[in-house]
């Protein structure tokens, strides 16, 4: 845990959603609300709105470095959240920070946004699947995520605790497979680490979804790695998160 009055900060390295609903715009409210401070690198910049995608633009590489050195400079961060950062470029841009920095990194491998627009290119995925993912301490796909990562469908809970296993096996420390795209209920999101499954953590199908689920999911679950609780209870506390603000929505 961290010291006793002190907030721990997360580094997000993610793109602009100018709906305010994904990216940065979400990940910096969702890891204040958990109990940690935040900073910011913006890797993108999209042309979205909930429902329809336009378009994005990539920041260069030596602008991305820039960014990071600056936010990492300016407050050294306990965990990096990584978001979708546009192109191959940036990916080794992000991993070569994180090679070089001791902050626990929790990659959601992001490639579509969810009104169906492509974040990133052929290049940029293999990219992110063979530099940046052994460098994860968490990996946190959605079913399609972990689908297209390991080239195969992920539709039920088996296969999910056997794609949980096999990113591992590909250089994750932890990866959480979530369970919104996945047959049955409850809902699961599928825990693993080098030594196989480790938890399961179970909650009641939600009907309806929110956009920047995904953001709000990993960078909470960042949050409460910084403030050092284990990766399990953090998956837990994030899909809390989800869980409430899905009910918010509904509500209002």
């Amino acid at each position: 845990m961290t010291r006793p009055g002190v907030r721990p900060t997360v580094l997000v390295v993610a793109g602009f959603d100018p709906s305010g609903g994904a990216g940065v715009t979400r990940d910096l409210s969702a890891i204040r609300r958990a109990g940690a401070d935040a900073t910011a690198a913006v890797a993108a910049l999209t042309f979205q709105s909930p429902g329809r995608f336009d378009g994005l633009f990539a920041v260069p590489a030596e602008v991305l470095r820039a960014e990071i050195a600056a936010a990492a400079r300016a407050a050294p961060p306990a965990a990096v959240k990584v978001g979708m950062l546009g192109s191959r470029e940036n990916v080794r841009a992000v991993a070569d920070f994180l090679a070089s920095c001791p902050a626990r990194a929790v990659i959601d491998p992001v490639w579509r946004a969810s009104a169906g627009g492509s974040l990133t290119d052929d290049d940029g995925l293999a990219e992110l699947r063979s530099v940046l993912l052994p460098l994860a301490a968490v990996l946190t796909p959605n079913a399609p995520e972990a689908g297209v990562l390991l080239g195969r469908p992920v539709r039920t809970r088996d296969d999910q605790r056997a794609a949980a296993a096999d990113l591992c096996a590909l250089g994750a420390a932890a990866v959480v497979v979530k369970g919104g795209h996945v047959e049955g209920d409850p809902a699961a999101d599928v825990v693993a680490d080098g030594s196989g499954v480790v938890a399961e953590i179970e909650r009641p199908r939600l009907r309806g979804g929110i956009h920047g689920s995904g953001c709000l999911f990993s960078s909470t679950l960042a949050a409460h790695l910084a403030l050092g609780r284990p990766v399990a209870e953090a998956t837990r506390l994030a899909g809390d998160a989800v869980a409430e603000a899905i009910l918010e929505a509904s509500q209002g």
